[in-house]
């Protein structure tokens, strides 16, 4: 299960001189009146400990003033999102108990304004299943570049 596409130089493509790397999430801060304030609430949904605690540095890298949360289950998901609804939430569909596509339909039907990423590792037999219950279909197999070209376009559209 990957997420990053290594470069020539076997680096994940998403490493950068720092400066590079931010410009883009710098721009959605701008003008707003504390660029300390999270700029989104993430929910990342995952049962690999080891996927959701790389996807998660990856998205800090890249956009520090996401305030990301982190479930194992769909059971879990739907507490978090009880309790503090987030703006963007990131489900796998294997999971354990019920399967990522039933729980995002749950959070859709009582949080509509949620915006919904499935993302597997499992391309053509689940993206027409995920466009019914989902806003965005992500491959684990995705570049850090394209994770991030989506999250840039999603966060445009929220702010």
């Amino acid at each position: 299960m990957l997420l990053l596409r290594e470069s020539a130089g076997g680096l994940p493509r998403h490493v950068g001189n720092g400066i590079d790397a931010h410009r883009s999430a710098e721009t959605l801060v701008q003008g707003r009146e504390d660029p300390m304030t999270p700029i989104a609430k993430v929910l990342i949904v995952e049962d690999s400990r080891l996927f959701r605690h790389v996807f998660r540095q990856m998205l800090q890298a890249r956009f520090p003033a996401l305030e990301i949360h982190e479930a194992v289950d769909g059971k879990e998901a739907l507490e978090i999102v009880k309790g503090a609804p987030p703006d963007l939430v990131f489900m796998d569909i294997q999971l354990p108990g019920v399967n990522g596509l039933e729980v995002m339909r749950m959070i859709k039907a009582q949080h509509p304004q949620i915006t919904g990423v499935i993302f597997t590792g499992y391309d053509a037999e689940y993206r027409d299943a995920a466009s019914k219950d989902a806003d965005y279909f992500l491959s684990k197999r995705s570049t850090s570049e394209e994770v991030f070209s989506m999250i840039e376009n999603i966060l445009k559209a929220k702010v």
